[in-house]
């Protein structure tokens, strides 16, 4: 690495440090929904995926639709995209920053888990630990160690023995922006806890469970802080940071739907199980 390299990636990266201490904005995002009416414009769209866009559905194929977010600077570039292509397109989002200041209630209840807002992994973690320390059921388990020295936190809930070949294995928030995943899990985890509906009852106390909430908590806790939209996490590759882990897996690794580019959305990772979190889950 000669020296204008090396005072390129140290300024990338103090520049980073220094953009982080502060909340990033959407202000005036926008978010498209184009549905192809060609192979061609299929083709487009995949092409489009390794130019800065982020995808928030996959390119799937004719006639099926995809949301891309499209930043204000981008929006000519972007309209000659669509009327070059055979699509059929509409403004699906208008704004993504109004919708991020309106997600969360104006008020919340200050101590414990609850549904009608979003939670803090440290939130979702304590009520974790304590469904284990006042439940004979449920033990707490670590599934694993992030890049930034976290837990992976989960529990085991088994109501009897002998359900040893009937697990199920539940995760979520593997991109750490989907908060609504942890959310559905927590609420999942609680109605087999706390429901008294029969067909609730028979379920749960026939299988032993998994569920560990929150798979990517460095980039979890990166979208409470810094970044809403962030999916990745938060391992550096080169001069960008994360990999998207549900792409890091060693089966068909970067066999398409992923991206080779590291400041990519979807960039898989140099090599399948680079990222801590999913290796060590791969391990669990």
């Amino acid at each position: 690495m000669n020296l204008v390299t090396t005072f390129t990636f140290l300024f990338l990266l103090s520049l980073n440090q220094i953009l982080a201490d502060e909340k990033v904005r959407y202000d005036n995002f926008q978010v498209y929904r184009l549905t192809p009416r060609s192979q061609k414009a299929v083709q487009a769209l995949r092409e489009l995926e390794e130019n800065g866009y982020d995808f928030w559905t996959s390119v799937r194929g004719v006639n099926q639709p995809v949301d891309v977010m499209v930043p204000p600077h981008y929006k000519h570039r972007f309209n000659d995209f669509i009327r070059l292509n055979e699509f059929d397109a509409q403004i699906y989002i208008p704004d993504v920053q109004k919708l991020i200041d309106n997600e969360r209630p104006q008020t919340r209840k200050s101590v414990g888990l609850e549904w009608t807002d979003y939670h803090t992994l440290d939130e979702i973690n304590d009520w974790l630990k304590s469904l284990a320390s006042s439940n004979d059921h449920i033990e707490l388990v670590t599934a694993g160690k992030t890049y930034e020295g976290r837990d992976i936190l989960g529990v085991k809930v088994s109501f009897k023995a002998g359900n040893e070949n009937r697990t199920v294995f539940i995760e979520s928030n593997i991109h750490a922006r989907e908060w609504i995943s942890s959310a559905v899990t927590t609420w999942m985890l609680n109605e087999l806890l706390t429901s008294q509906d029969p067909a609730v009852r028979q379920v749960a106390e026939s299988h032993d469970w998994y569920f560990v909430p929150v798979f990517n908590p460095d980039g979890f806790v990166y979208t409470h802080t810094t970044d809403r939209m962030w999916r990745k996490t938060r391992v550096p590759h080169f001069l960008c940071y994360g990999a998207d882990p549900n792409r890091n897996w060693d089966y068909h690794f970067n066999d398409g739907g992923a991206s080779p580019s590291p400041c990519s959305s979807t960039y898989s990772g140099p090599k399948a199980f680079s990222e801590p979190s999913t290796k060590s889950l791969s391990e669990f």
